[in-house]
């Protein structure tokens, strides 16, 4: 009796090793569910066709006559990935994402589970039965296909996608239907509890990933449900929000339309590969399409990399005859009219002209612009000469511009953006008496004080005033082993200090933070690089600038809403005058909310 146990526990052993053998760890899964967006809106284009990557692939949830599957095998991952009359939706770029970053050996595969129109509470395991009872009969014939139970659908159909691989993460994307409901967050967890119990899952290895309905900046009609969803990471230790800021939407402002599923998908996907330790989930994920005000251009100068393009945005010499613009820092006055700073010189000069700028002021009626030169800043001292232009708001009301590179580091104030602007003096350093700077980035701390980071990279602080003189706080702050670094740019948002640094060399610039601003900087990793698609618009034109240097960043109700950069279209050398290149100032809509509180949910939350 006793030798036939035995062989009953080694023959139950040997299966569970045949089974474990059997599941393909290099096949990552991903669940998906929610309402209408998770479905996919109908609604399919050219480019969303195919084909795919083969390592890309769906677990049918359903029957897809029309498309050839059927329930419970894998498929190449075409749309529509939920069932047969669904349309693109977030896990189709969140899927094309992951393969295209992730090493080859792996692949990826999705299974969804979604109704259209459906409240959270269809998901909820013991009592969906009540609300599934006074559902539209458009919705129980869809609660039908999923065996009239979503819920246990997708457990089951999980349950078949881990035979062939292992459940990485949870993709959700739902929350019209449940509309201001405050305790959204609470049914959530319990439906994700419930998955990790019922799938036998770890939740600190599978993480949650909850997008945004369609922005208020898209008039979206349930935008205020983002504020609760944006509280999911309070509820849920292991769970991410995808902000949805940027992702444009059709004409009901329910649904994105076929770009924004692209762009929210991709977004799934690039916070999933920051997860997952393949891609880090840096300062440059949070860069938003750019609005064009208009048709976008072909007939005007630059080169071919960035055309066509919005002239109207930032502010530029449209004729490229009289001006090169550079520097540029954004401040709202309180008439709502934005006010930029920057620097110019003759065009006629080439980009060598810059020894020679002035100081100029430009206003706006939009963040983007496009913005209008109101001549230059000082002109009765030294002909308005400037460069390094910066500017920022004093802890009095007053507003102050800052120079530098080809004067010392000098501060101008005023009481009105309009000016006139007034020769404050010049900056100090205490035990430094010939300090003379380049590129200085200066702040007012929320302390009052002050700080600034020149080009060499030391923090300077003062408790002084804005003219100091400033005590240097030690070494450079500045990443090790990466070259040329200039241009940095320093701010204050979500809890945190942060530069901004160039190095003009690799064109690569990158993003560090601390928590008092003079200490233990870390290095974040990429802040942007002109080679990627920092500057893309809504429809997916993409504009490749030579280089994009002077980081400079507007922050609005505490977070970065935009960033700009002073861009050239060729290498600096080959800009001569009067050849159709030149520079200007350009302004990239930006989510710092979504940065900040990543950043503070990165912080918080425990590593999957």
């Amino acid at each position: 009796m006793k030798m036939k146990l035995a062989l009953h526990l080694l023959a139950g052993l040997l299966f569970l090793n045949v089974n474990a053998f059997s599941q393909d760890t290099n096949r990552f899964v991903f669940l998906c569910f929610g309402q209408s967006s998770m479905e996919g809106f109908p609604g399919i284009e050219k480019q969303d066709q195919g084909p795919v990557d083969e390592r890309f692939q769906l677990l049918a949830a359903v029957d897809f006559p029309k498309q050839g599957r059927t329930k419970g095998h894998w498929y190449p991952a075409l749309p529509p990935l939920c069932r047969p009359s669904a349309g693109l939706c977030p896990a189709d770029y969140f899927g094309r994402t992951l393969v295209s970053n992730l090493p080859p050996h792996i692949k990826v595969g999705v299974v969804n589970v979604s109704i259209g129109g459906c409240k959270i509470e269809l998901f909820e395991k013991d009592t969906f039965q009540s609300y599934a009872a006074t559902a539209p009969k458009w919705m129980t014939n869809t609660i039908a296909t999923y065996s009239g139970n979503p819920y246990q659908h997708l457990v089951e159909m999980a349950k078949l996608a881990q035979k062939d691989g292992v459940i990485k993460g949870i993709l959700l994307h739902q929350g019209e239907s449940n509309t201001n409901d405050k305790d959204w967050p609470n049914k959530v967890k319990g439906i994700y509890n419930n998955l990790i119990k019922d799938l036998n899952l770890k939740a600190e290895e599978v993480p949650l990933l909850a997008g945004e309905l369609v922005n208020a900046d898209q008039k979206g009609a349930c935008a205020s449900m983002n504020s609760i969803i944006d509280d999911l990471p309070k509820t849920i230790a292991n769970s991410y929000v995808i902000s949805s800021k940027g992702c444009t939407s059709r004409p009901d402002h329910l649904h994105f339309n076929p770009a924004g599923y692209r762009e929210l998908g991709k977004r799934y996907g690039e916070r999933m590969l920051s997860l997952l330790g393949y891609q880090p989930w840096t300062f440059v994920s949070y860069f938003l399409p750019t609005p064009p005000h208009g048709e976008l251009v072909r007939e005007t100068w630059g080169a071919t990399n960035v055309l066509p393009r919005d002239t109207q945005n930032g502010l530029e010499d449209t004729s490229m005859k009289k001006y090169c613009y550079w520097d540029g820092q954004i401040i709202k006055a309180h008439d709502g009219k934005y006010h930029m700073f920057a620097s110019r010189w003759d065009e006629s000069r080439g980009h060598g002209g810059w020894f020679g700028s002035v100081a100029v002021h430009a206003v706006s009626d939009f963040l983007t612009g496009p913005y209008v030169d109101q001549g230059l800043c000082w002109p009765n001292d030294q002909g308005g000469k400037g460069h390094n232009v910066t500017a920022l708001t004093l802890p009095d009301g007053r507003y102050a511009i800052v120079i530098s590179e080809t004067r010392p580091c000098e501060v101008y104030v005023s009481k009105s953006l309009d000016g006139p602007w007034e020769r404050l003096g010049t900056v100090t350093v205490e035990g430094e008496p010939r300090w003379h700077a380049s590129n200085v980035s200066i702040m007012a701390r929320p302390d009052g004080n002050f700080e600034f980071v020149p080009r060499e990279g030391r923090i300077f602080y003062s408790d002084k005033g804005i003219l100091g003189p400033y005590q240097p706080q030690g070494d450079s702050v500045f990443p090790k082993g990466i070259p040329n670094l200039e241009d940095p740019c320093i701010w204050y948002s979500g809890g945190l200090y942060h530069i901004v640094v160039n190095s003009w060399s690799t064109r690569k610039a990158y993003h560090l933070t601390s928590r008092d601003g003079l200490h233990d900087w870390t290095n974040r990793g990429l802040a942007y690089d002109p080679r990627a698609a920092i500057v893309r618009y809504p429809e997916g034109t993409v504009n490749h600038w030579i280089k994009a240097e002077r980081p400079s960043v507007y922050i609005e109700n505490g977070h970065v809403a935009a960033m700009t950069l002073a861009v050239v279209d060729v290498e600096k050398e080959q800009d001569q005058g009067n050849d159709g290149h030149g520079s200007k100032v350009i302004v990239i809509p930006f989510d710092g909310a979504a940065l900040d509180r990543d950043l503070q949910s990165a912080a918080d939350s425990p590593k999957p």
